[in-house]
């Protein structure tokens, strides 16, 4: 193997465990411990993170949105690697919560690795190994034994340096790993003495003159070039099931990634707005509700509107009601004048406002959001085939 060293800035190593009995104490995790040790063998100049979780979808995502997050706000490229999860089991989870998140899965190394792993046991075929890139990220889902994370990562390891120059597009890098690949397996043949006479050396390139007039591709029509696609690319209809899945786990106290039962799903559906938001004429500020062709001068405060309460007041030309932020504007209101726009005349003994000028005027639906200005009942929230993420 060649290798020209990347910058050696720090990278970023995110080590997670994926098992039910590690994350519970129950069992020692061996295999995260190794990972981390095998990753500063390869580059010293590396920040390792080691997490454990269960075997669950909604943390091992919520781990790796985690590990991106932190990715992003660096340079150059970085490492997330789990351990645990992608055997055939309907219990191994791992690779079904990573894989949607991948931008682009690197199916070269996945078939290198099972391939020469298989050589040693054909077991190695049972596993369900998972090699991809997130952003900034290479993301590798390993097996859970600390056997298999050494066979694997014995494969990878000597290219992790050119695949993370790739993924952070380090081209001096790039280049210079190529220049030395080339010059190492390069064999010029008239070198050789194999070739004593000039006439019947051949040229290391394929020259045009020689190149082959038939095509070795069956000439097809557009017809039949459309359904050669179409039966590859076809999914049958009749396989794909509907849940009903609540937003969040309800036997859960705190609503948090980590019990977040519809991530990762697809939506079957448009998924449609049952109300208005808000669904009430809400005050942009604090200040006070008017009757906005009263202008100027002193009114009575005649009840107050905070925001989570309902009111029931009308408020008449002649008075004004208090409100705060996101508060409702009560019935007879049509503007808001903010509070800075006000003076206090007098007060009542327990503190509350009585009297107040207004100093200036305003046009009708001043500072007010229109019910449904938001969100309105009947438009779509989020459209059919839409995969639950969280937002960046």
């Amino acid at each position: 193997h060649y290798f020209i060293q990347s910058n050696l800035s720090m990278t970023l190593a995110v080590i997670l465990t994926v098992s039910d009995t590690c994350s519970a104490g129950s069992a020692e995790d061996t295999s995260g411990p190794h990972i981390g040790a095998k990753i500063s063998e390869w580059r010293s100049a590396t920040s390792i993170e080691r997490h454990c979780v269960p075997d669950n979808i909604s943390q091992i995502q919520f781990c790796l949105h985690s590990a991106v997050e932190k990715a992003r706000l660096l340079s150059g490229a970085h490492v997330f690697i789990s351990s645990g999860g992608t055997g055939l089991s309907p219990h191994d989870v791992t690779v079904k919560a990573i894989a949607p998140l991948l931008d682009k899965q690197a199916t070269g190394i996945m078939s290198r690795i099972v391939n020469k792993c298989a050589e040693k046991t054909h077991f190695a075929m049972l596993s369900n190994p998972l090699v991809g890139i997130k952003e900034n990220m290479l993301v590798i889902c390993l097996p859970g034994s600390k056997k298999a994370v050494t066979e694997y990562l014995d494969q990878i390891i000597p290219l992790m340096d050119h695949i993370l120059d790739l993924i952070g597009k380090e081209e001096k890098s790039i280049s210079a790993f190529h220049k030395k690949l080339s010059e190492s397996s390069h064999t010029c043949p008239h070198k050789t003495n194999e070739h004593k006479s000039p006439a019947k050396t051949k040229s290391h390139r394929r020259e045009v003159a020689f190149r082959s007039r038939q095509s070795t591709w069956p000439m097809l029509s557009v017809p039949e070039a459309l359904c050669i696609i179409s039966s590859a690319v076809k999914t049958n209809q009749d396989e794909l099931t509907t849940i009903n899945l609540p937003l969040f786990n309800c036997n859960e106290d705190k609503q948090s990634f980590n019990n977040l039962v519809a991530y990762g799903h697809v939506t079957a559906f448009d998924i449609i707005s049952k109300e208005n938001v808000p669904n009430y004429r809400a005050s942009i500020k604090d200040g006070y509700a008017v009757v906005s062709s009263d202008g100027i001068g002193d009114f009575n405060v005649a009840t107050v509107s905070k925001m989570g309460e309902n009111s029931s007041c009308t408020v008449l030309s002649g008075t004004v009601a208090r409100v705060t932020t996101g508060g409702m504007v009560p019935l007879g209101a049509d503007a808001v004048v903010q509070v800075e726009d006000t003076e206090l005349v007098s007060a009542t003994v327990d503190g509350e406002e009585d009297v107040i000028k207004i100093l200036s005027a305003v046009a009708p639906g001043t500072d007010i959001r229109p019910v449904g200005s938001d969100i309105a009942k009947g438009d779509v929230l989020l459209p059919a085939k839409c995969q639950l993420y969280s937002a960046y």
